[in-house]
Parts: structure tokens; C-alpha cells; sequence
């Protein structure tokens, strides 16, 4: 409601209109006191099932591929202060949140592979 209010007090607004058979369209006003004028307007059609599935599969690997890489970055990062400056390590191991699993788990299986020999 405050985002609605926002817009109209900025003299914007956005209306979605939903069809039948899954058709919309969305229409940027702009109110300038006297008349609103049509800015834009976006029409969408749904998609099939099959579209959708596709596109969450690539959005889904895309992101986990993303999550892999910087996990394996912040391996290297980690071992590379655990050889430069082990103390600092320990340091940012204790001050951390302990909801960043990635730095905890890999800072872990670090120590832990040191003590291994690894």
C-alpha cells in the first residue's frame, strides 16, 4: 500500500491488467494533474510448462555453478592466509558468523586437512 501511495504521490503509476487464457499487459501512467498519459505498455503471455521447467533448470546450474566457484575461491583464499598468517585465520574463524557455513565449513576442512598432512 505505502509502494501504491509512493507511486501515485510521484505521479507514476503501474496497472496489471490479467486476461483470460493466461494474457496480461502492464501499463506505465504518469499522472500530470490535468490528464494521465500511457507511457509504456507490456504485454505478456504465459508460457508453457516446459518453457518454465527449462528456465529454472538453467537459472538453477547457473547459480550453483556461481555458488561452486566462489566456494572454491574462498579455498583458495583460506589456504592462502592459513600459509601466510595462520593466526589470522584462527582470528577470523572466531569473529565470524556462524551463518556463513561456506567460511566455517572450508576454513574447517582446511584446519583440518593441515592436520592431516594434506
Amino acid at each position: 500500500r505505502r509502494q501504491r501511495q509512493m507511486c501515485i504521490r510521484d505521479r507514476y503509476i503501474g496497472v496489471l491488467y490479467l486476461e483470460r487464457e493466461g494474457a496480461s499487459h502492464l501499463d506505465f501512467i504518469q499522472n500530470m494533474e490535468y490528464k494521465f498519459v500511457e507511457l509504456l505498455s507490456v504485454h505478456f503471455a504465459a508460457a508453457n510448462e516446459e518453457v518454465v521447467r527449462q528456465s529454472i533448470a538453467f537459472r538453477y546450474n547457473s547459480v550453483k555453478a556461481k555458488m561452486l566457484l566462489m566456494q572454491n575461491r574462498m579455498a583458495e583464499i583460506i589456504s592462502i592466509i592459513k600459509l601466510k598468517n595462520p593466526s589470522l585465520l584462527l582470528q577470523i574463524q572466531k569473529n565470524s558468523n556462524p551463518n556463513m557455513s561456506v567460511l566455517g565449513r572450508t576454513s574447517q576442512q582446511s584446519l583440518n586437512n593441515s592436520k592431516l598432512g594434506r
